[in-house]
């Protein structure tokens, strides 16, 4: 299991209990890039969003597949000081960090679509 902030539930575990699933953690990690390492050396599965494993899967040698539970997405947010918000350097970064982000999607999409 992957600490999240400060939430107090885990959508992973709610939408295996709305299934009927059992879940067991056999590990917490504080992030999200410890995952994949502890996959590679285990017979473990973890569910994460795909977007967290794009690099890790094939460094690590992990395989992406889809959940077969409905899993409701966690928020993100993109925040910046509201004083330098016209500052021309920080909107193209905010506009660069949008396409790098979209693509990252776009190809964690891609690692998974069809897989079941």
């Amino acid at each position: 299991m992957v600490g999240v902030g400060d939430r107090t539930s885990n959508p992973v575990s709610e939408a295996a209990a709305a299934a009927g699933a059992q879940r067991t953690v056999a590990a917490s990690v504080p992030n999200f890039a410890a995952v994949a390492p502890l996959l590679a050396h285990s017979n473990l599965l973890a569910t994460l969003p795909a977007i967290v494993m794009v690099d890790a899967a094939q460094r690590f040698d992990v395989t992406a597949m889809r959940v077969p539970l409905a899993i409701e997405p966690l928020p993100h947010a993109l925040l910046w000081s509201a004083r330098l918000a016209n500052d021309p350097a920080l909107v193209w970064l905010r506009d660069h960090l949008r396409c790098v982000i979209a693509e990252t999607i776009a190809a964690a999409e891609r690692a998974v679509r069809g897989r079941k």
